[in-house]
């Protein structure tokens, strides 16, 4: 039996509407068509034009940077392949073109997983990323603006604040023995730790694959001659610290920021720069660093982390706050 094309199909093949997508940074409202079966190339399914028409599916989309996050007014629509136009006669009658033609349509829902749920789930994880990068960068901001009196206090907080280290009590990873020698020492300090001379502040995180400690010594308590003598008997406690704070990293680093108030010697410098330390067996090595903060100079070896930029925030924000204050 011969099929029949309607008469109202027979119409709108002369008038066919045409999709338009959407543009730019946000779209809304685009159209977008795609192809679900292939009708017999037949007279009943021909425009008068020629061309031939198949059965499509058309949607339309909210979209951010051509990521596509909502899909909406969906529906079968007769289309003509390789082109953006197609005749909307309602899903319905679609469907008995379908039926007529013998042709077994794929089952709902038609678009692939990127248009349904790949794009909103890059879009979300966009969002998250984004609003992590703002957050961190609003924290390290605030560390680097940090009203701290002293370069040395605004050091602490940049590390603390603003790389995410975590400050220690060096008592609680020595031996038993040392702590109660600690304790029992009526020159320690609060936090127990005056019993190594010029120690202020210790921090420790995992960069990686590497257990990053930084001690800050003082210099205005230590000399120059007894940092070697420290050293020397400090270091076999931070090679502890990896294994006390149960961290996994394969490496341990541990940064000694020697910080004077007033700019030491070139010999000085230099002396202090050769307190290294490496314990093989362990994965551990110790790295001097000299911060003098009357010349604002730092001497910190290459790849150091946090680097070299980062602690001379500390100069920066301290002269921004002077210039304020001179106002």
């Amino acid at each position: 039996m011969k099929k029949i094309i309607t008469p109202i199909f027979a119409l709108l093949l002369l008038f066919p509407c045409h999709a338009f997508a959407g543009a730019g940074f946000f779209s809304y409202g685009g159209e977008s068509i795609i192809q679900l079966a292939e009708l017999p190339d037949t007279e009943e399914y021909q425009t008068p034009y020629g061309e031939y028409a198949d059965i499509g599916y058309i949607y339309k989309s909210v979209a951010v940077f051509f990521v596509p996050i909502w899909n909406y007014d969906g529906r079968l629509v007769m289309m003509f392949s390789g082109q953006d136009s197609y005749i909307d006669i309602g899903s319905d009658q679609v469907e008995i073109f379908a039926q007529q033609a013998g042709i077994i349509l794929p089952s709902a829902p038609y678009l692939d997983f990127w248009q349904r749920i790949g794009g909103k789930l890059t879009f979300v994880a966009g969002l998250v990323l984004f609003g992590l990068k703002l957050r961190n960068k609003s924290i390290k901001q605030g560390a680097y603006l940090s009203p701290l009196p002293t370069a040395s206090e605004r050091l602490q907080d940049i590390l603390i604040t603003g790389q995410a280290f975590t400050e220690l009590d060096i008592l609680s990873f020595t031996e038993t023995s040392e702590k109660k020698e600690a304790e029992t020492d009526p020159v320690s300090d609060e936090k127990g730790q005056a019993h190594i001379p010029g120690l202020d502040f210790v921090a420790a995180k995992t960069y990686l694959t590497s257990f990053i400690t930084i001690s800050i010594f003082d210099m205005n308590k230590l000399s120059v001659a007894e940092a070697e003598t420290v050293v020397n008997s400090y270091f076999p406690q931070v090679v502890t610290l990896k294994k006390a704070t149960s961290s996994k990293a394969s490496v341990a680093i541990h940064y000694m920021y020697f910080v004077f108030a007033e700019s030491p010697s070139a010999d000085e410098v230099k002396l202090l720069l050769k307190l290294k330390k490496k314990k093989i067996m362990k994965g551990a090595s110790s790295v001097p660093a000299v911060i003098d903060l009357e010349k604002e100079d730092v001497h910190l070896p290459a790849g150091a982390h946090p680097n070299k930029k980062v602690i001379e925030k500390c100069f920066i924000q301290q002269e921004t706050e002077a210039e304020f204050a001179a106002q």
